[in-house]
């Protein structure tokens, strides 16, 4: 595991601990309650075999535009997995899981 992501597993629960009442509330809302492990840093899927590149949007706007660039990405390199990720629960809603 490398040091980044030790610091983030490590920082992340103490951030979120904070916050968890508010995030708690919006995921449930939202249908999103078994999601909450994932924003400490813990997959809730299998990473793909191949190459992958990640994409991060923290809102609405920047995760749909990051559906443009994957899709040109892939295009071109139809090998290329791409993992997107939102930082809101509203960018969860409205970007489509793979």
């Amino acid at each position: 595991m490398t040091l980044p992501l030790q610091l983030y597993r490590w920082l992340a629960p103490r951030l979120i601990a904070r916050r968890l009442p508010k995030i708690e509330a919006a995921m449930a809302e939202a249908g999103f309650t078994a999601r909450i492990p994932e924003r400490m840093g813990h997959a809730s899927l299998t990473r793909p075999a191949g190459r992958l590149i990640w994409l991060h949007g923290a809102s609405v706007g920047e995760g749909l535009t990051l559906l443009d660039l994957a899709a040109a990405l892939r295009a071109a390199d139809p090998a290329l997995q791409c993992l997107l990720t939102t930082g809101t629960v509203g960018a969860a809603k409205v970007i489509p899981p793979a």
